[in-house]
């Protein structure tokens, strides 16, 4: 499994090595020019998510899955790897963020009533977990071709449902009421709680995900 983790890194490399230096630049930027890291954690998270899923084009243009096939690895392997090289790769971008929210903190005045830091990246965690857990059994069922329009519709519909639902007031009105409700004071402690739900989805996707590539034939 550390050899096919291995692959998935040489791959990464090369998809990202003219885009890293854009990545660092703006992370920075974000970082220190707003104050805060919640806009950095959501730029690094979406890129390397993207990152992540773009191996599934690049191994399909190499028809890696045939070529596999001709060693001894078990198809449920070649799986768990894709899924621990994802999860590395995402877990790596909230470390290099947090090390950036920490200097921040340092350099930057900030005002007290801003929204910690930990919760919001817990909900990182959770969403990225979450997308995940959808995007992979799908790739894996439809191949990486036929499910980009599938793929684009998962991530385009939650994000314009929230833009018209913030148009319309009712984000304005929901968290009102929660404030009024005093469920506002719980609100950290679900953040915690989505980081296990997050893990739970992902081992769960990740099953889901292995009874269907040992469907296939290559």
């Amino acid at each position: 499994m550390i050899g096919l983790i291995s692959k998935d890194f040489l791959v990464l490399q090369k998809l990202m090595r003219s885009q890293i230096p854009i990545l660092i630049a703006m992370t920075i930027l974000l970082t220190f020019s707003i104050g805060n890291s919640t806009y950095t954690l959501a730029v690094v998270c979406g890129f390397l998510l993207f990152s992540s899923i773009n191996i599934f084009y690049y191994d399909d243009a190499a028809k890696w899955d045939s070529f596999a096939q001709t060693f001894p690895i078990k198809k449920k392997t070649i799986v768990k790897a894709r899924y621990c090289s994802s999860l590395l790769t995402i877990l790596g971008g909230i470390l290099v963020v947090t090390i950036l929210e920490l200097i921040s903190k340092i350099f930057v005045s900030r005002s007290g009533n801003g929204v910690s830091f930990v919760p919001i990246l817990c909900v990182a965690v959770f969403l990225v977990c979450l997308l995940f857990s959808i995007l992979f059994p799908i790739i894996y069922r439809f191949g990486p071709e036929r499910s980009r329009i599938i793929l684009t519709a998962i991530i385009m519909i939650p994000v314009l449902i929230f833009i018209l639902l913030g148009k319309s007031g009712a984000l304005d009105n929901l968290f009102a009421s929660l404030e009024t409700s005093g469920i506002e004071s719980m609100i950290p402690i679900y953040c915690y709680l989505s980081v296990p739900a997050g893990i739970v989805l992902l081992l769960l996707s990740c099953l889901l995900s292995i009874r269907i590539y040992n469907q296939k034939e290559f």
